[in-house]
């Protein structure tokens, strides 16, 4: 039988915090690398938890990660982490990132039609581009990084796909996405940005 790679978010470095981190993953060096940041924020937890309890909301976590784990690496992305009920994770090009945030949303869509409306999951996306250092223990700065988490945490709603300006020049000529063009001031930065419409 011959041994399956694991998805990289069920590797065991995944379950180890603190010290608990074993040596050999320490040991490899921080790594650089020019991404895409993919973070995903699901909407709704303070209103649903408080009307029906955390126990629900887990499963509609099970469910977003289920969803991550097909759709994100169908795009060429990969897996960086799931921290409660974000997903975080990074891609090659602005177009594949594109393509898995609006095969995201869409898949979110289909999958709520035969749910009752507070089943439904909602997600926002944000999605920046720039110089990454990743982490040995599965974890990644800079500022793209903080870029995508202010577009897909703090500022689009559930169902939305933020993108930053470098991605949005990047896809502006492509017919099939249609963009609005944003400037957004957040933690006195202003932003040059674009919400994506769903092809």
């Amino acid at each position: 039988m011959r041994n399956r790679k694991l998805p990289i978010a069920d590797r065991p470095e995944h379950y180890f915090f603190g010290n608990k981190i074993p040596g050999r993953i320490l040991e490899t060096p921080p790594r650089p690398v020019e991404a895409v940041v993919f973070i995903l924020d699901m909407s709704g937890f303070t209103s649903y938890v408080r009307r029906y309890g955390i126990k629900g909301y887990i499963d509609k976590i099970r469910r977003m990660q289920e969803i991550a784990r097909q759709v994100i690496p169908r795009h060429g992305g990969e897996i960086v982490k799931f921290v409660a009920d974000n997903a975080f994770a990074l891609f090659p090009h602005g177009r594949t990132a594109e393509a898995a945030a609006a095969d995201f949303q869409n898949t979110v869509l289909a999958a709520n039609a035969s749910l009752p409306e507070n089943e439904g999951l909602k997600v926002a996306i944000g999605l920046a581009r720039g110089e990454v250092l990743v982490m040995p223990w599965r974890d990644i700065f800079g500022d793209a990084v903080n870029i995508a988490s202010k577009l897909g945490e703090d500022i689009a709603g559930g169902g939305e796909i933020l993108i930053d300006d470098q991605i949005g020049q990047e896809i502006a000529n492509m017919p099939e996405y249609r963009l609005e063009r944003l400037q957004i001031e957040i933690s006195g930065v202003t932003l040059q940005a674009c919400r994506l419409a769903l092809p």
